[in-house]
């Protein structure tokens, strides 16, 4: 008792791991690859049944698609040479092309070696009453196999020539033992537990070739009056099965309402037509249309074989697999019309390219794309629709239409759409264009374009054929975001976009409050070091920069030298702000040896090289420069004539401005003294002159 129970629990473990190894992954097959491998499970005729048969021959040991299983195993045992065969049974309904064959045997030794010589071959038999042999097709020797002393579930798989197998013909498959030396070799079959099978992968398999609807009269139709008095509908379905009409486990059929409803939810079909061994069956399902509106009612009829009702019972994967075909049609229900569409934008012109979808509840019932002219032409059953315009990824129109007869495309039905031609304009806080701005756009599809919009001189940019609707416009200028708004565009129209754009006047100013003329003022963005602005004072010292919100470094050069800075400066308005700049004043007053202003006298003021200002003295011999901070070497040149002698006097001396200051230079050589000047020899001269003629003049006396 306690040995059987070992062997029960040997059996069933066993079992499972034959049937996951064992059992063929359909679904790794492509869906267009009609190649499947078909399981087969191997039956014995017992006491009590008839003997199966084949062409006139009786066979007791069989295979085929079913499950109808033996309760009690049926095992065969030898201790010598010998062979066993099973017959495909029904014969082929139709043609089969086989390309491998499997035989999985449950099956084991004792005594001896426990080990046999295995052959597998595979035969075909077209005349089993004078040869039930039939004829080789392939064989494969496997050698000496090594075998379990319990029921172990073997596999012998054998490759072969693809080889089609007619119609009417049976396949023999034949496994060939040679026990080793004391050795006794048993085979197991035909219960749920010891399911040996024959797999042969091959195709074609169980099809659905056709789905017809017929009216009450039989006749085949797909279109239906509503104004018939008997609305009855026969959907009627063709199948096909090389194995028989056996092997068709289920043929079902889902029909689909206009409006997607699910009227007939996979319901199943009954047979009316075709044996259990023809190749063709015929199926059927009746309806009656009545109360139902006109439009196209969509069929789906699905047909699962034998083999894929195992694959999810029998072998446990609970879904079907490749075995199960699919095949969709449809009927209508009422007249149809057509209808021409014709969708136009906000100027009138035709939108080509749209999409027109129809509607009925909400369900989509027709769509499709208009053409260059902006014009599609729909069948459509009579009744009342909801007709929408997408462009663009948007409803541009909405439309309600009833439908009761053609309509052409020489006189559409027009649908004005919400497709409009804007033009955005951007201005700075003064109302003025803002010129070369980048405008980048999120349309109402949610679309953002990659590459930005650029304003013109007049700060305009514009779109052409867009579709209606809220729009999200990111602007920037010179590299800083200056707008962020979402604008609705519902006509041809300037839409105006206010920017964060401000104006600052600027004024330079010397440490005594006077304008700075001809500074040069540098606006730097903040962050990332870019010029903003430049420009160069007037004669107040004023200038004024255009500066989008934000943070800059604002600089101020007098003469290439840095005089003023606002680091860092915040714009968030219009404003108006003075730079007092590091630039003084320098009093140089030149005077003579008795400390007397210096008339006319030319002063140079140099940096470095550079000459930075000059100017000639005036009356009081005081000349004023302004000046930036720094060193400096101021040089004068004197020339004139002094009691009619020439003077030419240059002199320079070196300053450091810090701040105001005055700097006094003497010309100590001038004015030079009496008995050095030309007037004073001259009139020596003359005196001399004079003298020697009032001499003369005594003399001749």
């Amino acid at each position: 008792m306690i040995k059987m129970r070992v062997y029960v629990l040997l059996v069933g473990i066993v079992v499972l791991l034959a049937t996951l190894i064992f059992t063929p992954n359909i679904d790794s097959f492509a869906e267009e690859d009609d190649t499947k491998d078909y399981v087969f499970f191997l039956h014995w005729v017992n006491e009590t049944e008839a003997s199966k048969d084949i062409q006139g021959y009786s066979v007791r040991n069989y295979f085929d698609t079913t499950q109808d299983f033996e309760r009690v195993n049926h095992t065969v045992t030898s201790g010598t040479k010998w062979k066993e065969d099973w017959y495909l049974y029904p014969v082929l309904a139709g043609d089969f092309v086989v390309e491998e064959y499997t035989l999985g045997i449950w099956m084991y030794a004792s005594g001896g070696q426990k080990s046999a010589q295995i052959t597998l071959s595979i035969y075909e038999v077209t005349n089993a009453s004078e040869n039930p042999e039939g004829t080789l097709v392939a064989s494969k020797n496997f050698g000496n196999v090594q075998l379990f002393t319990t029921p172990h579930f073997e596999i012998f798989s054998a490759n072969m020539t693809p080889h089609t197998f007619p119609a009417g013909s049976s396949i023999r498959i034949e496994i060939s033992l040679t026990p080793g030396t004391s050795t006794y070799i048993t085979l197991l079959w035909d219960t749920p537990t010891a399911d040996s099978r024959v797999i042969l992968k091959g195709q074609p398999g169980m099809k659905i070739k056709d789905v017809t609807a017929l009216d009450y009269n039989r006749s085949t139709r797909t279109g239906f009056l509503l104004t018939t008095s008997n609305k009855t509908v026969y959907f009627h379905a063709v199948l096909t099965d090389p194995f028989g009409g056996y092997d068709i486990k289920w043929v079902n059929l889902t029909l689909e309402s206009p409006l997607g409803e699910i009227i007939l939810d996979n319901v199943s079909m009954t047979r009316v037509g075709g044996t259990p061994i023809s190749y063709m069956a015929d199926y059927e399902i009746s309806w009656n249309y009545s109360s139902y509106p006109p439009g196209r009612y969509n069929i789906t009829v699905w047909a699962v074989d034998n083999n894929g009702y195992n694959y999810y019972t029998h072998f446990g994967y609970y879904k079907y697999g490749q075995y199960q075909d699919v095949y969709t049609t449809y009927i209508t229900l009422g007249i149809t019309y057509s209808v021409a569409f014709k969708a136009v934008d906000s100027k009138n012109l035709p939108l080509p390219r749209a999409e027109i979808v129809v509607k009925v509840s909400g369900t989509t019932v027709s769509s499709s794309i208009t053409d260059d002219t902006g014009i599609v032409v729909l069948e459509m059953f009579g009744g009342d629709y909801d007709v929408y315009v997408i462009w663009q990824g948007c409803i541009v129109a909405h439309q309600h239409v009833h439908v009761s007869e053609n309509v052409s495309r020489d006189n559409p039905i027009t649908i004005n759409c919400s497709v409009y031609y804007p033009i955005f304009r951007i201005v700075d806080s003064h109302d003025l264009p803002v010129s070369d701005a980048a405008a980048y756009i999120t349309h109402p599809n949610s679309t953002t374009s990659a590459i930005p919009y650029k304003t013109n001189e007049n700060g305009e940019f514009s779109l052409s054929r867009v579709p209606g609707g809220d729009y999200r416009i990111i602007v920037w200028w010179r590299g800083i975001e200056v707008a962020d708004t979402s604008i609705n565009v519902s006509a041809n129209a300037v839409y105006t976009i206010d920017c964060t754009i401000y104006y600052i006047a600027f004024r330079a100013t010397d440490t005594a409050g006077m304008g700075l003329s001809n500074a040069q003022l540098i606006a730097y963005n903040n962050l990332t070091g870019a010029v903003m602005a430049f420009s160069t004072t007037n004669e107040s010292g004023a200038v004024t920069f255009r500066l989008p919100k934000g943070c800059f470094n604002v600089y101020v050069y007098w003469h290439d030298v840095l005089v003023g800075q606002i680091t860092p400066l915040e714009v968030s308005k219009d404003n108006n702000i003075t730079i007092r700049c590091s630039v003084y004043y320098l009093s140089v007053k030149c005077v003579d040896s008795k400390g007397r202003g210096i008339e006319g006298a030319f002063l140079r003021v140099y940096r470095g090289n550079e000459i930075i200002d000059g100017t000639v003295t005036p009356s009081n011999g005081t000349a004023r420069f302004k000046l930036a901070e720094g060193n400096y070497t101021i040089l004068i040149d004197y020339r004139t004539t002094y009691l009619l002698s020439k003077i030419k006097v240059k002199k320079e001396i070196n300053v450091h401005i810090e701040g105001n200051c005055t700097k006094t230079i003497k010309i100590p050589s001038y004015p030079p003294p009496l008995y050095k000047t030309n007037a004073f020899i001259l009139g020596m001269l003359i005196a001399i002159l004079i003298a020697i003629i009032i001499t003369l003049l005594i003399i001749r006396r």
